[in-house]
């Protein structure tokens, strides 16, 4: 379902398009050398996994803010250096496909457990909500653009928001730029937050060269580093299927 609302061909309910409380969208921009080309087999492994680490903590604290404000999160739209697939992609893809590294509409289930996360009308929209025909020009034409990276000591959120000039009731602010999760949520709320987001990464990473299967973790970073440390690739190598007897199927390393 999710796939078809980015492609927007999905119909919703018509309050679907225009949720209580608003909408946020937060874009990270991504630094050049995590997206250019050529994506070259499994050297490019840990540049998918720090390429997918940084777009997953710009979604961490676009959903606190977003959850703090009432809002519903936009998503961003997602870049993969690597297709999802439920076997060896020597080349990062699908043997055969066509496809051209990098993914720059990444479907949001190759990063994201969506079976996992509360449901969408609850939490968030495709990040192709705004160019959808059925999304009303009230929406559209209602966007307040803002920059808050840090939240200044002694100031709330929209005591802040409101020194950056921020219209809070325009139906989506849109944000350049945003606090770190921490920052705007604590105590019970920030532990919630932190079990809710750690739930999100999808199952697994296919590793080029039938490399075991990564799976991504949720980065938590800090204010001064958002991401933390970042993960790393596995060194290749190829794995068999072989059986040791009825019933008993189990990776052996060659």
């Amino acid at each position: 379902k999710e796939r078809f609302r980015e492609a927007g061909v999905w119909i919703d309910p018509p309050d679907y398009y225009d949720p209580p409380g608003g909408l946020l969208r937060f874009q990270p921009t991504l630094a050049e050398e995590l997206t250019r080309a050529p994506w070259v087999g499994v050297t490019d492994t840990a540049r998918h996994l720090a390429l997918v680490a940084t777009q997953m903590a710009a979604v961490r604290d676009a959903l606190a803010l977003a959850h703090a404000l009432g809002r519903t999160l936009l998503m961003p739209r997602l870049v993969c250096g690597y297709d999802r697939y439920w076997s060896g992609m020597p080349d990062g893809m699908i043997p055969g496909s066509a496809l051209v590294l990098p993914i720059w509409a990444c479907p949001m289930d190759h990063l994201f457990e969506l079976e996992r996360m509360p449901p969408p009308e609850d939490t968030f929209r495709e990040w192709s909500l705004l160019s959808n025909v059925r999304t009303p020009h009230s929406v559209k034409t209602s966007i307040s653009v803002v920059s808050l990276s840090n939240l200044p000591a002694g100031q709330s959120l929209k005591e802040a928001l409101a020194k950056t000039g921020a219209n809070l009731s325009s139906r989506v602010l849109d944000m350049q730029s945003v606090p770190h999760y921490s920052e705007v949520l604590s105590g019970k709320a920030r532990s919630e937050f932190e079990l809710l987001v750690r739930r999100m990464p999808s199952a697994f990473c296919c590793n080029p060269k039938s490399a075991p299967p990564i799976r991504y973790v949720m980065p938590l970073g800090t204010p001064s580093d958002r991401v933390g440390p970042l993960p790393r690739a596995p060194p290749p190598r190829r794995l068999s299927m072989a059986e040791d007897g009825p019933g008993d199927v189990r990776l052996r390393e060659r």
